[in-house]
């Protein structure tokens, strides 16, 4: 692992200057891949999931995805059958593309909201709502020195620690800001935790948003309410478009009733908004 990190670091150093000089996005990319790890019900230790994340780091802009969501994205665009692959619904509160314009600073965040004409909905941030404070400690990771951040953002206190050697200002999920590419991120009680696995040159498309040009804009607070309002009425909103029936009125309610108590269990969101 410490020599698969520091090569694919060799393979950035060298390249990143050859990323900026050129002009044709839509063929020059890097692919920061995180590991997440997250608790998803914070009274089960139990409850622990593991992800693949990727941040795709273009020259004006980023996007930031499970890699799964990726796969179904590809898949849509290529118009190739979905079904039995991946569903992004299985992710629930991990099924967001989120873009970041270096240029402005703007942070955009999609998520589809199914209960709306359009699927997806997204809000908008700015890096500088990120007030990062900067230490002098350092820890060394696979023969890496990384320095210390850390962050006060929706409610939770993070612990980052970035390279100022890779002049990436990025890095998983929203965060960003930082003199250098984020390597570990994880909030205080390490809940929620990214790890960079990966650093690599590929030679990816351009990120297709064009499934993105009619998505409804909400503000935030509203955005994370009815999104979790909408999983916990998921019965009810399937049952509405048709996508499930019951059978008798008893075999409703104990779904609906299942559904509740699972909702239960989605009680360690990332941000803690409400």
């Amino acid at each position: 692992m410490r020599i698969f990190l520091f090569l694919n670091i060799l393979l950035f150093c060298f390249s990143f200057s050859h990323l900026q000089a050129q002009e044709k996005a839509n063929t020059d990319v890097m692919q920061a891949t995180y590991k997440l790890e997250l608790l998803r019900d914070s009274l089960n230790p139990n409850s622990k999931r593991t992800l693949m994340t990727e941040l795709l780091i273009y020259p004006n802009e980023s996007w930031f995805r499970t890699l799964s969501r990726g796969v179904f994205d590809t898949l849509q665009y290529y118009q190739l059958p979905t079904r039995n692959r991946y569903s992004p619904r299985d992710e629930h509160e991990l099924n967001y593309i989120i873009n970041k314009n270096y240029n402005t600073g703007d942070i955009r965040y999609y998520s589809p909201l199914r209960a709306i004409f359009q699927d997806y909905c997204y809000y908008d941030e700015h890096v500088n709502q990120q007030d990062w404070k900067i230490t002098t400690d350092t820890i060394v990771r696979n023969g890496i020195t990384l320095q210390k951040a850390t962050l006060n953002y929706s409610k939770r206190k993070w612990i980052a620690y970035f390279n100022k050697e890779i002049p990436i200002n990025d890095g998983p999920y929203k965060f960003s800001g930082l003199p250098g590419l984020i390597f570990e991120i994880s909030d205080e009680k390490g809940t929620w935790k990214f790890s960079l696995l990966r650093l690599i040159h590929s030679n990816h498309n351009s990120f297709n948003s064009n499934f993105l040009e009619k998505a409804k804009y909400m503000n935030k607070k509203e955005f994370h309410s009815l999104q979790r309002q909408l999983f916990e009425n998921n019965v009810q909103d399937s049952e509405a478009r048709g996508e499930i029936t019951f059978r008798s009125a008893d075999e409703r309610q104990q779904a609906i009733e299942r559904r509740k108590e699972k909702s239960k269990t989605y009680n360690n969101p990332i941000e803690l908004i409400r």
